[in-house]
């Protein structure tokens, strides 16, 4: 499993969008599940990188016109 704790706010940003693509394309596999696991664990030891991740990607949503809310949904109850 890689080790978040070196990734940048966009790289962290970058693999949640893939897991949200995934996600809503239903095309999850078992090594994506373990993989968004370890990333879940990371950031929920970690809330002040997971408010920070969500601040920046809140805003790059806002700013494409992307549905915040159907993102803020998965990232709070459906990513953990």
């Amino acid at each position: 499993m890689p080790s978040f704790a070196a990734y940048t706010v966009s790289e962290l940003i970058a693999q949640l969008q893939v897991y949200y693509a995934q996600w809503v394309e239903q095309r999850v596999t078992l090594e994506d599940e373990l993989a968004r696991g370890s990333l879940a664990d990371y950031l929920g030891c970690h809330p002040e990188v997971l408010s920070e991740v969500w601040s920046v990607w809140e805003t790059e949503l806002a700013l494409t016109g992307e549905d915040m809310d159907a993102v803020g949904a998965w990232l709070h109850f459906f990513f953990w």
